[in-house]
C-alpha cells in the first residue's frame, strides 16, 4: 500500500494474541458507531445523490475519528499508535540524519543472537505490521543512530576475536548442505578464544543494543496494558525482524 512500510516481527504468540483480541474489540467499536451514524443519517430513506453524499459524510467522520486516534480498529493503528509514543517516551522522536547509502536498516543487527540463542526467552510468532513511512522511517534512523558507536566497538570485537567455534561450525555446516568436514572442526578448535574479560564486554556491548523489533514489540505490550516490569524481558532479541 503506498505511503507505508512493512514489518515483520518476532514476537511472543501469547502477545500477539492479546494485541489481536484487542483490535477486535476496537472493531467492534467502529463497527457499533458505523451503524448509529448510518442509522442517524436515515439512509434506508435516502436514493441518489443523497444518499451517496451521506454516505461520504459518515466515511469523512469516521476517518477523521481514525486520525485523531479515537478509532484503532486495524492492527497497524493500534500499533503505529503506541509506536508513536513508545519513541517519545524514549527521547527517540526527535530529527536524525538519514542513514548512510549501503548501512542495512531494520533486521538483525551486530552483537545480535539468534533465536536458537534464546531458550526460553525466543519468540514464536510473527507480527506483520504496516506503519507509515514516516514513522517507519523514524524508528530506523532512530534506532540506527543509537546504536552506531555500540555497532562500531561489536564490530572490532568480531574483528579481534572472530566468531567463535560454534558460529564457525553452524555456518560450515550451512554451507556445507548439513555436513561438517574434519577440515572445519578443525578450523574451529584453533579459532582464537576471547578471555573471560572479553566475553563480559562484549555482552555489555550486547545489552545496549535497541532494534526496530525491541521497540515495536515494547510499543505492542503498552498498547495491551503489559505491565512496564515485564518490558525489561525483551531487551537482548531482535531476530527475524524486518
Amino acid at each position: 500500500m503506498a505511503g507505508q512500510a512493512q514489518f515483520v516481527v518476532a514476537i511472543a504468540s501469547e502477545d500477539l494474541k492479546v494485541l489481536d483480541d484487542l483490535v477486535g474489540e476496537n472493531l467492534k467499536k467502529e463497527r457499533k458507531w458505523l451503524e448509529k451514524a448510518r442509522k442517524d443519517a436515515y439512509l434506508t430513506g435516502l436514493r441518489g445523490s443523497e444518499l451517496t453524499k451521506a454516505r461520504r459524510e459518515i466515511r469523512a467522520r469516521f476517518e477523521k475519528q481514525r486520525a485523531a486516534g479515537r478509532f484503532q480498529g486495524t492492527r497497524d493503528l493500534v500499533v503505529a499508535a503506541a509506536l508513536t509514543q513508545e519513541l517519545q517516551r524514549r527521547g527517540m522522536d526527535g530529527p536524525y540524519d538519514p542513514i548512510p547509502a549501503g548501512h542495512h536498516g531494520p533486521g538483525r543487527r551486530w552483537g545480535t543472537v539468534s533465536s536458537g540463542d534464546q531458550g526460553d526467552g525466543g519468540f514464536d510468532a510473527r507480527m506483520s505490521v504496516r506503519l507509515p513511512v514516516a514513522l517507519a522511517d523514524q524508528l530506523r534512523r532512530a534506532c540506527y543512530w543509537a546504536n552506531l558507536d555500540t555497532e562500531v566497538a561489536l564490530q572490532a570485537w568480531t574483528d579481534r576475536y572472530g566468531d567463535g567455534p560454534d558460529v564457525i561450525l553452524r555456518r560450515a555446516e550451512i554451507r556445507n548442505g548439513g555436513v561438517v568436514t574434519g577440515l572445519d572442526f578443525l578450523g574451529a578448535v584453533l579459532s582464537r578464544r576471547p578471555i573471560r574479560e572479553a566475553i563480559i564486554e562484549r555482552d555489555k556491548l550486547r545489552a545496549k543494543i535497541v532494534t526496530t523489533g525491541m521497540i515495536l514489540r515494547t510499543a505492542v505490550r503498552r498498547a495491551t496494558g503489559t505491565e512496564p516490569e515485564q518490558l525489561a524481558l525483551d531487551l537482548q532479541d531482535d531476530r527475524a525482524d524486518s
